[in-house]
């Protein structure tokens, strides 16, 4: 939606003023933004239009010409960069910021996260401040992850399951990473994980979903509206404090229940934020604009029964 925000904004500087008509003429019906029909088009503009937001005005004859604050962000130098970094918010624990994360997460209240190789609970999130105030945590060892890998697809993580499963040894592969692929098949077969994704770990579970970024976060999303304290780490997703009887409920509700809508999972992220202009959206347009682009519960009733079909073999 910010891309269309945009465009918008930039007709408008390019001719002087447009209906919306000639909006809809250039931007959708020539299909440049195909995703997006008329009523939610609609929505757009009227939130655009709104007193709080001030991108547009609305000339007697229906002519959309810039309100001031579309006027104020054209003017600056980089309106024409359609994207921009993700919001960032500050870590702090006891006052002290110790760093950054982006927010395009569900962290909540009383939520473990790994940082800087430890684990942390949420303690408050501030969307107004931009803060997570966390405290020292108490969930064991931290896996150890190298990197900020970026969002992995369906067919990546299925091939990483693949190889896990294989023998063969990829040519391309040198003798490090040879070595690497070795620990990780002694692992992977030591906990049978070819032949199941619930794994007991402390007080809680660790689920192996094997979905890609978008699947993963839509079933920590489900779980989090089950009253569960799911966390994503890598490919798992992982529960601590829960116990049996709890995880099956939750997992029944998503495999047998209704339908779960993107949107409504979307609500629950305190952060929905991803593009440039998403702040002059509001909540529930910027959920529609999230769950488009980062979420994905075409598998999440059948992962859900997998995942409850392993859980009760424990």
């Amino acid at each position: 939606m910010t891309a269309l925000i945009h465009q918008i904004l930039a007709l408008i500087c390019q001719y002087g003023g447009i209906t919306a008509k000639q909006a809809w003429d250039h931007l959708i019906e020539s299909g440049l933004f195909p995703n997006i029909d008329k009523s939610l088009f609609v929505e757009i503009l009227k939130r655009m239009g709104d007193p709080e937001t001030r991108l547009l005005e609305q000339a007697p004859d229906g002519t959309l010409l810039l309100g001031a604050e579309g006027e104020r962000i054209t003017s600056t130098f980089d309106f024409y960069a359609v994207f921009e970094t993700p919001e960032e918010y500050r870590v702090l624990f006891r006052g002290k910021e110790i760093g950054r994360l982006p927010m395009a997460l569900p962290y909540q209240e009383g939520h473990l996260l790994i940082f800087g190789g430890r684990y942390w609970k949420v303690l408050e999130v501030d969307a107004a401040r931009h803060e997570i105030l966390v405290d020292q945590g108490k969930g064991g060892r931290p896996p150890k992850f190298g990197g900020d890998g970026g969002p992995q697809s369906d067919v990546v993580v299925a091939e990483m399951r693949r190889i896990y499963e294989d023998v063969a040894i990829p040519r391309y592969l040198d003798q490090q990473a040879i070595d690497l692929l070795h620990q990780a098949r002694q692992s992977f077969t030591a906990y049978e994980l070819q032949s199941r994704s619930v794994m007991s770990y402390g007080d809680g579970f660790i689920l192996l979903p094997w979905l890609g970024s978008s699947g993963q976060l839509a079933l920590q999303l489900a779980l989090i509206s089950n009253r569960l304290n799911a966390t994503s780490q890598s490919i798992t997703v992982e529960i601590p404090r829960c116990s049996k009887d709890d995880l099956q409920k939750g997992l029944k509700k998503i495999a047998e229940g209704s339908t779960i809508s993107p949107e409504s999972l979307a609500m629950l992220l305190p952060e929905k934020t991803i593009d440039k202009f998403d702040r002059f959206l509001d909540a529930e347009l910027q959920a529609k604009n999230f769950a488009a682009a980062r979420l994905d519960t075409s598998r999440l009733k059948e992962v859900a029964a997998i995942l409850l079909t392993d859980l009760e073999k424990l």
